[in-house]
């Protein structure tokens, strides 16, 4: 049965679709768990976009005072757009991953500690990713290797070390 299945066009045609569909979505940003791609420059172009863009309507703390999940910041920027935000779609993404990570830290690291506490430090991007390693190794499963370069990204580029 299976042969004949793998046989027949119509099911060669749909396997084929959803390569090509999985390699599409592969290339896209569409997650902070994307693989391959540096944190801290995504985070720097979406914090530059959403300093330009957002606050053409918005205060800062209108937008950053909230900590969502990515599909809501997604949804909530699409929302944006069709109110006549004018965001690119690389700009939206970008925007998203900056939030998203934001929201990352505020959320995860608050159930140890302040969140004044890492923001009171300056460390170089290395030594963002050795401590929040470390910290995730305190309460184990509650970070993701994605979730602990984000959050280490975004404490760099808002804590860079002095130079």
């Amino acid at each position: 049965m299976i042969t004949l299945l793998w046989r027949s066009k119509t099911v060669k045609k749909m396997i084929r679709a959803a390569g090509v569909g999985l390699l599409f979505l592969a290339v896209l940003p569409l997650s902070p768990a994307s693989a391959g791609e540096e944190p801290l420059e995504k985070l720097k172009a979406g914090k530059a976009a959403f300093d330009v863009e957002c606050r053409k309507c918005h205060t800062p703390k209108y937008a950053l005072d909230e900590t969502y999940s990515r599909d809501d910041w997604e949804m909530t920027v699409n929302m944006m757009r069709s109110n006549g935000a004018e965001i690119t779609d690389e700009q939206k993404w970008v925007i998203i991953d900056y939030l998203t990570a934001k929201s990352l830290l505020e959320t995860k690291c608050s159930v140890c500690h302040e969140i004044e506490r890492p923001l009171s430090k300056t460390k170089s991007p290395a030594d963002w990713l050795a401590t929040v390693t470390r910290m995730s190794g305190k309460k184990a499963g509650h970070l993701s290797e994605e979730e602990v370069r984000w959050i280490a990204a975004y404490l760099a580029m808002e804590r860079p070390a002095a130079e």
